[in-house]
């Protein structure tokens, strides 16, 4: 009877351990994440190209109306 009582008492700390590791591994962690504020900011986006039949000139085009879109964001978000 002893025996069966000590094996009782280590399963019911085992269990306990578990449960015990199982709630703590649940613990707050602090995030840290960059925080943007809207802010107003006056830009004139820039026309959107004209697609043509040329698909190399086309890309050429829209590679440069998203390089002017970034600039004028660039200057919202950096001031630059």
């Amino acid at each position: 009877m002893k025996d069966y009582v000590c094996t009782l008492y280590f399963w019911i700390f085992v269990l306990g351990l578990f449960i015990a590791l199982g709630f703590f591994s649940g613990c707050v962690r602090i995030v840290k994440e960059a925080v943007y504020v809207p802010t107003k900011c006056e830009i004139n986006p820039p026309k959107m190209p004209i697609p043509t039949n040329d698909i190399i000139e086309n890309q050429k085009r829209v590679l440069i109306y998203t390089e002017e879109l970034e600039s004028g964001l660039n200057f919202c978000v950096k001031g630059e």
